[in-house]
């Protein structure tokens, strides 16, 4: 540090201000970085993430109709319009929900969402 006493005063300026440009530059970078590190992850989560999930609850909504029209086909007669409705619904929502699984299916990208879809299969 004697050597920076021996300085004279405008070069001790120079080397503090220095110093903090110094500072500021890395603080800028450290920053940007995390921008782009945050705004890859929104990205990662508003294209992949919400779309899955999305996914995901209309297929459990589809299985929960079809569910209902299960149901109801029981306590109806099985040569009237009404059934032949239920059966039309079930068959739908069946179908629907299988397009948005497969779509689920195209989305997952992690490995403990593609080691959960066999056993969902499965089962």
């Amino acid at each position: 540090m004697k050597w920076f006493k021996n300085l004279k005063v405008g070069h001790r300026l120079i080397f503090g201000f220095s110093i903090m440009i110094l500072f500021m530059g890395i603080i800028g970078f450290t920053g940007y970085n995390s921008v782009e590190n945050i705004n890859n992850k929104l990205a990662n989560i508003f294209s992949v993430q919400l779309p899955s999930i999305n996914y995901l609850i209309q297929a459990d909504r589809d299985l929960q109709q079809l569910l209902v029209a299960e149901r109801s086909m029981i306590f109806a007669n099985a040569k009237s319009d009404v059934f032949k409705t239920l059966i039309k619904d079930y068959e739908e929502n069946l179908k629907q929900a299988d397009e948005r699984w497969e779509k689920y299916k195209s989305l997952s990208s992690s490995p403990e969402e593609k080691a959960i879809v066999p056993k969902y299969e499965k089962a």
